[in-house]
């Protein structure tokens, strides 16, 4: 489902920034360019040399050529706040609405509103809403083309209130994003007071360490976009996959789904040359529902190796009739102790500082209600 919001996200804003620079941004015929290019050539004296012109000079050097009109395109950077509130089963017919809400020099946002008419009964329902966050970049140069996208016009009251709320869930996110960056700086933390009670309360605890999964592959001609990079939305649905199979694990049940996405970066693109590799870990554990953090490296040249993607799912455990079901399984932080049945402490502070990053998601997502958790 998540690859399909990308794609209708990449839709709508393609037709935003193209639109406007077909209507407006064609390159203007050049007059005077073509009355030079089309004089007659200059006299030639004896030595096969031309004449000097009328001001006494010779040209030093031909004129410069202009630069090619830029080719635009666009390009995902992110995807935010994506919550689902429904599931859609087998038979129903999927909808999707992208709209251009907000717009800057080189970016612009894109809400996209999921709805599903239900099979049996016909009615529509509303599944979920995100934010994407996509660049216009001129193909020429494959760098962002400043400059390029139009102002929204915003030409109802839903479209305002849509503005606003982008502008005002961007800089909340900023917030949010700086505070978690100093988290993963931090490297004292209080294991009493980072330890909710719902973890403490399981009956088994896991390592961090002992919950990663690993995968590597490459891409081939077929799934690259218009920039002849991999397309974002097989990038999505790998890393949605293997999100989902690592909680499945985690929980020992099959039936595992997505509930949202905190957040999704694309920092890097991926060519089909690339050797991509993809790392998952449960970060977090509530009731029945998981965190999963997914991030996608290359190796290129020099065995460099450089994350093109993050991401952070929420998952949510479900029993035969579709309903959260508890997980019995936490992850285990605490140093080790003689008191029976306390969860053992895991060496590596990076574990540490994934599940406080975690925590805090989950406190931000409860303090702006984006996620219903249990």
């Amino acid at each position: 489902m998540l690859w399909m919001i990308d794609i209708c996200a990449a839709r709508a804003a393609t037709k935003h920034v193209l639109g406007h620079f077909v209507a407006t941004g064609t390159p203007r015929f050049d007059h005077s360019h073509t009355a030079q290019k089309h004089s007659p050539a200059p006299a030639m004296d004896d030595a096969s040399q031309p004449m000097a012109p009328s001001s006494g000079t010779l040209s030093s050097s031909p004129p410069k050529p202009k630069p090619a009109p830029p080719q635009l395109s666009t390009a995902t950077v992110a995807m935010d706040a994506v919550v689902f509130r429904h599931l859609v089963a087998s038979g129903d017919v999927v909808t999707m609405e992208g709209t251009v809400v907000c717009c800057g020099s080189t970016s612009l946002a894109v809400d996209v509103r999921v709805s599903r008419i239900q099979f049996p009964t016909r009615v529509k329902q509303f599944v979920a809403n995100a934010t994407v966050f996509m660049v216009a970049i001129d193909r020429n140069t494959m760098k962002p083309a400043k400059g390029a996208v139009p102002a929204v016009r915003l030409s109802s009251p839903s479209h305002i209130s849509q503005h606003y709320e982008a502008t005002a869930a961007k800089d909340s996110h900023r917030l949010r994003d700086e505070e978690m960056g100093r988290i993963r700086q931090s490297v004292d933390f209080d294991l009493d007071t980072l330890l909710d009670e719902v973890n403490k309360k399981k009956k088994f605890h896991v390592p961090m360490k002992d919950t990663i999964m690993t995968a590597s592959r490459m891409y081939f001609q077929g799934e690259l976009n218009v920039n002849d990079n991999v397309f974002g939305g097989e990038i999505l649905k790998w890393m949605e996959t293997h999100a989902a199979e690592c909680g499945r694990f985690f929980a020992r049940n099959r039936r595992v789904v997505t509930l949202g996405v905190h957040s999704l970066e694309f920092r890097h693109p991926i060519y089909h040359t690339d050797w991509v590799s993809l790392t998952s870990r449960v970060v977090y554990v509530r009731h029945s529902t998981l965190e999963v953090d997914v991030e996608v490296s290359v190796e290129r040249k020099g065995g460099v190796t450089t994350v093109t993607n993050v991401a952070s799912f929420i998952l949510v455990s479900l029993d035969e009739a579709s309903r959260p079901l508890e997980i019995d399984c936490g992850i285990a932080l605490r140093k080790p102790t003689d008191l029976p049945g306390t969860p053992q402490f895991d060496e590596d502070i990076e574990c540490v500082r994934r599940y406080a990053c975690a925590k805090f998601r989950y406190d931000w997502s409860r303090e702006h209600r984006r996620y219903c958790l249990r």
